[in-house]
């Protein structure tokens, strides 16, 4: 769906004039004519920022298709602050567990070293044997009662972490839309990147003379990402460039009759007219 990819040539206007049309048709020819790696055209090789709907539709506090006064925010992420996980009913439990803040780390266990501490200390004062049996006794006393706890406590920690697992991943993603915020308005990138919004998927393995998997968006338009200054939200909307055709590596691989479905394509994009092109 959006992803970071390695900025292009942005998508022409419509041309309704013949000089129009014959410079349209030039600039196509210059543009097929430079040196395209059709490799290069595979999701897989995107690193920097890569999300599908999948990833994105089940999360809680994400909302797509926005209408506000101002304009349409295509997907809207809600910042949100961690919880933390449930409280002991009895804390001084707490030494003798092992209670993680990470939802999707391990669950609460018995923490048997600072269990064989408090054993440990126990046996030090035991000079004769019944010390010794009442130590062996305080250990499995202590050890029943923490396991108790623990029993009592590990429902109320699962609950929280089911809730706060999908949690996390908005307040990740959140953070990673903030930093790419950041990235694109920095002049300091070597080399430029661009959010855009993929819609449709071409698969295909191509011959350059090797074969060649493509995978990649058929049409893209551009994002810019915006911080409500009340909310806080992130918003993901399309800049006031035209959409994209991504046919390049087609034409680049020689397909025949390319030329011809991308000219059909662009008439099709223009005669949306002031209705822009949308994913929704």
């Amino acid at each position: 769906m959006a992803a970071t990819l390695p900025t292009g040539p942005a998508g022409k206007h419509p041309m309704h004039t013949s000089a129009q049309r014959m410079s349209a048709l030039l600039d196509y020819l210059v543009e097929q004519a430079k040196d395209i790696d059709p490799s290069a055209f595979t999701l897989a090789k995107v690193t920097e920022f890569k999300k599908t709907f999948t990833d994105l539709s089940t999360l809680p506090w994400i909302e797509f298709n926005v209408e506000t006064e101002q304009d349409d925010l295509w997907l809207r992420v809600h910042r949100l602050e961690s919880t933390s996980p449930p409280l002991l009913a009895d804390p001084a439990l707490a030494p003798y567990l092992l209670i993680g803040a990470d939802p999707s780390g391990n669950p609460p266990a018995l923490n048997e070293a600072t269990l064989a501490d408090a054993r440990h200390d126990d046996a030090a004062s035991a000079n004769d044997d019944q010390a010794k049996q009442r130590v062996e006794e305080r250990d499995a006393e202590r050890r029943a009662r923490v396991a108790q706890g623990l029993a009592a406590y590990l429902p109320p920690w699962q609950e929280w972490a089911a809730r706060e697992r999908p949690r996390r991943q908005v307040i990740t993603l959140y953070a990673d839309l903030f930093a790419l915020k950041a990235r694109l308005e920095s002049e300091e990138a070597a080399r430029p990147l661009e959010l855009v919004w993929g819609m449709g998927l071409s698969s295909w393995q191509m011959r350059t003379p090797a074969p060649v998997d493509f995978h990649y968006p058929l049409i893209t338009q551009a994002l810019e990402i915006d911080i409500d200054p009340t909310s806080h939200a992130i918003g993901l909307r399309p800049r006031q460039l035209d959409a994209h055709l991504e046919l390049d590596a087609f034409a680049a691989c020689g397909v025949p009759g390319i030329g011809d479905v991308e000219r059909a394509a662009r008439s099709l994009l223009a005669a949306r007219g002031d209705s822009p092109i949308s994913p929704f």
